[in-house]
Protein backbone atom coordinates (compact mmCIF):
# COMPACT_ATOMS: atom_id res chain seq x y z
CA UNK A 1 0.00 0.00 0.00
CA UNK A 2 1.15 3.23 -1.03
CA UNK A 3 1.01 5.88 1.52
CA UNK A 4 0.34 3.73 4.55
CA UNK A 5 2.27 3.60 7.33
CA UNK A 6 2.63 1.01 10.22
CA UNK A 7 3.57 1.04 13.51
CA UNK A 8 5.31 -1.79 15.00
CA UNK A 9 5.89 -2.11 18.99
CA UNK A 10 7.95 -5.23 20.31
CA UNK A 11 5.99 -7.32 22.74
CA UNK A 12 7.49 -8.92 25.77
CA UNK A 13 10.39 -6.02 26.30
CA UNK A 14 11.03 -6.23 30.17
CA UNK A 15 11.90 -3.35 31.86
CA UNK A 16 15.07 -3.40 34.33
CA UNK A 17 14.30 -5.33 37.13
CA UNK A 18 13.96 -3.35 40.21
CA UNK A 19 15.72 -4.19 43.11
CA UNK A 20 14.18 -5.86 46.63
CA UNK A 21 13.97 -3.85 49.28
CA UNK A 22 16.30 -5.04 52.19
CA UNK A 23 19.27 -7.00 52.69
CA UNK A 24 19.37 -10.86 51.37
CA UNK A 25 20.57 -12.61 54.60
CA UNK A 26 22.09 -16.47 54.85
CA UNK A 27 22.55 -18.25 58.05
CA UNK A 28 24.87 -21.20 57.54
CA UNK A 29 25.46 -23.48 59.92
CA UNK A 30 29.23 -25.48 60.09
CA UNK A 31 27.73 -28.61 58.26
CA UNK A 32 27.31 -26.13 54.99
CA UNK A 33 23.44 -25.93 55.16
CA UNK A 34 21.67 -22.34 54.71
CA UNK A 35 18.80 -21.12 55.46
CA UNK A 36 18.39 -17.47 53.28
CA UNK A 37 15.99 -14.77 54.16
CA UNK A 38 15.71 -10.90 53.60
CA UNK A 39 15.92 -7.95 56.27
CA UNK A 40 15.35 -4.77 56.17
CA UNK A 41 18.50 -3.47 58.15
CA UNK A 42 21.54 -5.28 60.08
CA UNK A 43 20.69 -6.37 63.48
CA UNK A 44 20.36 -10.06 65.14
CA UNK A 45 18.96 -11.02 68.55
CA UNK A 46 19.46 -14.74 68.97
CA UNK A 47 19.08 -15.86 72.72
CA UNK A 48 21.99 -18.65 74.20
CA UNK A 49 21.30 -21.83 72.94
CA UNK A 50 18.69 -21.04 70.30
CA UNK A 51 19.25 -20.33 66.48
CA UNK A 52 17.85 -17.69 64.16
CA UNK A 53 16.27 -19.65 62.13
CA UNK A 54 13.90 -22.63 62.81
CA UNK A 55 15.44 -24.02 60.00
CA UNK A 56 19.07 -24.77 61.35
CA UNK A 57 20.18 -26.47 64.55
CA UNK A 58 21.49 -23.80 68.15
CA UNK A 59 25.18 -24.54 66.74
CA UNK A 60 27.19 -22.22 65.81
CA UNK A 61 26.17 -20.79 63.19
CA UNK A 62 27.20 -17.74 60.86
CA UNK A 63 24.80 -14.96 59.07
CA UNK A 64 25.84 -12.75 56.06
CA UNK A 65 23.74 -9.80 54.82
CA UNK A 66 24.59 -8.94 51.40
CA UNK A 67 23.21 -6.34 49.23
CA UNK A 68 23.75 -2.44 48.35
CA UNK A 69 23.69 0.42 50.56
CA UNK A 70 22.67 3.39 48.33
CA UNK A 71 23.50 7.44 49.33
CA UNK A 72 21.72 10.32 47.19
CA UNK A 73 24.90 11.92 46.94
CA UNK A 74 28.31 11.01 47.67
CA UNK A 75 30.01 11.23 51.51
CA UNK A 76 32.08 10.15 54.28
CA UNK A 77 30.40 7.95 56.56
CA UNK A 78 31.95 6.17 59.64
CA UNK A 79 30.29 2.79 60.63
CA UNK A 80 29.98 1.67 64.06
CA UNK A 81 28.52 -1.55 65.77
CA UNK A 82 26.71 -2.97 69.22
CA UNK A 83 27.11 -6.76 69.75
CA UNK A 84 28.08 -9.56 70.76
CA UNK A 85 30.20 -11.84 68.52
CA UNK A 86 32.57 -10.52 65.50
CA UNK A 87 31.68 -8.86 62.76
CA UNK A 88 33.30 -8.12 59.55
CA UNK A 89 31.52 -5.09 57.85
CA UNK A 90 32.74 -4.52 54.13
CA UNK A 91 31.63 -2.60 51.28
CA UNK A 92 32.77 -2.25 47.85
CA UNK A 93 35.64 -4.70 48.25
CA UNK A 94 37.06 -2.53 51.03
CA UNK A 95 37.26 -4.23 54.81
CA UNK A 96 36.01 -1.03 56.77
CA UNK A 97 35.23 -2.92 60.52
CA UNK A 98 36.22 -6.28 61.93
CA UNK A 99 35.24 -5.78 65.74
CA UNK A 100 34.66 -8.41 68.24
CA UNK A 101 33.75 -4.98 71.37
CA UNK A 102 30.85 -5.08 72.54
CA UNK A 103 30.43 -1.41 71.85
CA UNK A 104 33.24 -0.67 68.82
CA UNK A 105 34.63 2.16 68.23
CA UNK A 106 33.89 4.47 65.46
CA UNK A 107 35.51 2.94 61.56
CA UNK A 108 37.51 5.33 59.31
CA UNK A 109 35.12 7.22 57.45
CA UNK A 110 34.77 5.66 53.89
CA UNK A 111 33.83 7.70 50.83
CA UNK A 112 30.45 5.93 49.31
CA UNK A 113 29.56 6.36 46.00
CA UNK A 114 26.62 8.09 44.94
CA UNK A 115 24.23 5.27 44.12
CA UNK A 116 24.83 1.88 45.37
CA UNK A 117 27.37 0.89 47.16
CA UNK A 118 28.27 -3.39 47.45
CA UNK A 119 27.60 -4.52 50.89
CA UNK A 120 28.58 -7.48 52.79
CA UNK A 121 28.34 -7.79 56.87
CA UNK A 122 29.52 -10.77 58.38
CA UNK A 123 28.86 -11.99 62.02
CA UNK A 124 29.65 -14.86 63.96
CA UNK A 125 27.95 -16.04 67.13
CA UNK A 126 29.86 -15.58 70.51
CA UNK A 127 31.01 -18.51 72.30
CA UNK A 128 28.95 -17.65 75.51
CA UNK A 129 26.29 -15.73 76.28
CA UNK A 130 23.09 -14.13 73.67
CA UNK A 131 24.14 -13.47 70.38
CA UNK A 132 23.26 -9.56 69.23
CA UNK A 133 24.08 -7.39 66.42
CA UNK A 134 22.94 -3.84 65.76
CA UNK A 135 25.11 -1.80 62.73
CA UNK A 136 25.02 2.48 63.08
CA UNK A 137 26.57 4.84 60.69
CA UNK A 138 27.48 8.77 61.13
CA UNK A 139 26.80 10.62 58.13
CA UNK A 140 30.12 13.03 57.86
CA UNK A 141 28.78 16.13 59.94
CA UNK A 142 25.77 14.41 61.51
CA UNK A 143 25.48 11.93 64.37
CA UNK A 144 25.91 8.73 64.93
CA UNK A 145 22.00 6.50 63.84
CA UNK A 146 20.86 3.51 62.69
CA UNK A 147 21.42 2.97 59.12
CA UNK A 148 17.86 4.21 57.57
CA UNK A 149 15.88 0.85 56.11
CA UNK A 150 15.03 2.90 52.45
CA UNK A 151 19.03 2.86 52.06
CA UNK A 152 19.07 -1.11 51.89
CA UNK A 153 18.81 -2.93 48.81
CA UNK A 154 19.21 -6.53 46.87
Amino acid sequence: MVGSSFSFSVLGEAAAPQPNPGLRVTHHSPDQTADVTSAPNVWLYVPAGKSPTPFLSDEKITTIWEGFLSVDLRGDYAFQAELNGHLKLEINGALILETSETNSSLSKPIRLSKGTNAFRATFDRPTQGDAFLRLNWKPKGSFLQPIPATAFSH
